[in-house]
């Protein structure tokens, strides 16, 4: 009787033993497999190149593109197959609004906009400073107030506040005006002439106050426009002028030197605040050299592209006098500026420039 119950706790034991013995392999085998799929979740995000999506509306002999691209190319040369920088040039992405929005849905990292798309995506009054009529009076002078004080004290405040990181600049040049009608030497030829606009509140107050009638047309339908006497003319840049076809639709050219047009090229914030602190502080540094790269660009072009107009159209550059005459009729609208903005900005370029 003694040995039945022995060898019966024998056989519990043994029975006891088997099924801890398999629920330890389990276990074991359970923490093996959870540990192989998050080391190899793990080996798939360090392996992963980071995603940078770059977009602009210029074409690819546009100065926009080459000054992105330039920037694409830099990030990709220093990081190798840890990035993977993909560019959509043409609008392929949509109208710069659409990509500032892009942007701050996540769904595309980075792109080429103008000041002015900062107010509409978001709230950034100050870099209307810009739009003041005759601000500057070279390129020199237009990336010279961008290193000292633009960056750090204007435009980088405000496009972080608009949910964007700053990294380059990029001017196309003074804006010119192109048109059908008859030379313009003075504010008195603009009179009754349909001249077409970027939406902008100075732009808009310094054509009427020369006299002009301003027309809101998308710019893609500037030439088809010139072509059917919708418009008589546009303001646009020089370069705009000669590398997105106007000059094929336009006879007359005078350079104005009302503005300087300025892009800057913009991250995605939280994207850019994601990255690693020494990947952050690279983009920076790339995006100096950018800056310095469509400097050089735009000096560079400045003289070839006018050579290249006067092909197809007659050029007018206005004289000393000539310029004073329509800053002066500007003056209203560099008011208005200052009036919705203050002053501030509008001193610290005005010190940068001394």
């Amino acid at each position: 009787m003694k040995d039945a119950i022995k060898k019966g706790r024998i056989i519990e034991m043994k029975k006891t033993a088997y099924f801890t013995l398999v629920i330890f392999m389990l276990s074991v085998m359970m923490i093996g497999f959870t540990g192989c799929g998050k080391s190899g979740d793990t080996a798939k995000d360090e392996s992963a190149p980071v995603q940078i999506r770059l977009a602009t509306v210029g074409s690819r002999t546009n100065p926009l593109y080459l000054s992105i691209k330039k920037f694409g190319d830099l990030v990709q040369e220093a990081y190798g197959d840890k990035v993977k920088v993909e560019i959509y040039p043409d609008g392929q992405l949509g109208n710069e609004k659409e990509m500032g929005q892009q942007m701050i849905s996540g769904a595309l990292q980075g792109a080429v906009l103008s000041g002015a798309v900062l107010n509409q995506v978001g709230s950034a009054p100050e870099v209307k400073v810009y739009d003041i009529p005759y601000l500057y009076n070279s390129l020199d002078q237009v990336y010279g107030a961008y290193k000292k004080v633009g960056k750090k004290e204007i435009l980088g405040p405000a496009c972080e506040k608009t949910g964007f990181k700053l990294i380059s600049l990029i001017s196309m040049g003074s804006v010119a005006l192109a048109n059908n009608a008859r030379p313009v030497e003075s504010p008195a030829d603009l009179k009754g002439l349909k001249i077409r606009s970027w939406a902008d509140d100075t732009m808009l107050t310094t054509l009427k106050e020369y006299g002009a009638n301003p027309v809101n047309l998308p710019y893609s339908e500037c030439i088809p426009g010139l072509q059917q006497g919708q418009i008589d003319g546009l303001i646009t840049t020089d370069m705009h002028i000669l590398y997105d076809g106007v000059i094929d639709a336009v006879k007359y050219i005078t350079d104005t030197r009302l503005q300087f047009a300025q892009h800057i090229i913009l991250v995605d914030l939280n994207w850019f605040n994601s990255l690693p602190a020494d990947m952050q502080k690279k983009l920076e540094e790339i995006g100096d050299q950018v800056t310095d790269f469509s400097l050089t660009q735009a000096l560079a072009n400045k003289e070839a592209v006018f050579k290249e107009l006067a092909k197809k159209a007659e050029i007018r550059y206005l004289t000393p006098a000539e310029l004073e005459v329509f800053e002066k009729a500007a003056e209203p609208a560099k008011r208005k500026v200052l009036e919705a903005i203050g002053d501030k900005e509008y001193n610290l370029i005005l010190e940068a420039l001394k």
